[in-house]
């Protein structure tokens, strides 16, 4: 029964060491959740949450996040999205202030007025001090690309924008993260570990 309960504990400790909980921000129901319509755009003010996840917009006092609908033919690109007013940046963090990776996101580049709108860029806020960052170049107008990540793991958060483009043509979809377990996980798991040895020692010697 104790070597069945160590194994048991070895197998869970490999996965958490292995793989961190994985999720997706995809914003499926931000249609249904109440927010504001102003000119068949959906304006968040504040935060919005999703799967433990929070974004927000800043930078200026009128900062928020929005979302194109359907109805938007200008700034509808097929799917239900998220975008920040203009001059803002966004920020994304964990509820709970935990450390998370960061592995890749959809972009769509709107229609490149006056030439803005082809990059966004990443600043990684890392949990032990320091920071990564990435530029994203945005592909061909209303078509959706995902881009991936090197080197956002363990952040305490992440901000993004395109501070010098005042008209932010871009929209982001698909965040997909990953929460970071915390050390006293391991340490729990490993004495676990330490018991189960201990007891199946003692009762090889009785």
């Amino acid at each position: 029964m104790i070597k069945k309960m160590m194994k048991a504990a070895v197998v869970a400790a490999l996965a958490l060491a292995g793989t961190a909980q994985a999720d997706t921000i995809d914003f499926s129901n931000i249609g249904s959740m109440g927010y504001l319509n102003v000119a068949n755009t959906l304006i968040i003010p504040g935060t919005y949450t999703e799967d433990g996840y929070q974004l927000s917009a800043g930078g200026h006092f009128l900062a928020a996040l929005a979302s194109a609908t359907e109805d938007n033919g200008i700034a509808w690109a097929g799917s239900e999205a998220l975008t920040a007013v203009p001059l803002s940046t966004v920020t994304l963090s964990r509820v709970d202030n935990t450390a998370f990776d960061l592995y890749s996101i959809d972009l769509v580049r709107l229609k490149s007025f006056l030439g803005g709108g082809n990059s966004v860029t990443f600043t990684g806020h890392l949990s032990g001090g320091g920071t990564v960052e990435q530029e994203l170049v945005i592909g061909t107008d209303f078509s959706w690309d995902t881009y991936t990540f090197n080197g956002f793991n363990n952040l305490s958060s992440v901000t993004f924008g395109q501070p010098l483009n005042p008209f932010h043509l871009y929209q982001f979809d698909n965040i997909n993260v990953a929460a970071v377990p915390e050390p006293e996980t391991y340490g729990m798991l490993l004495g676990g570990l330490g018991l189960l040895g201990f007891l199946a020692r003692r009762r090889k010697q009785g």
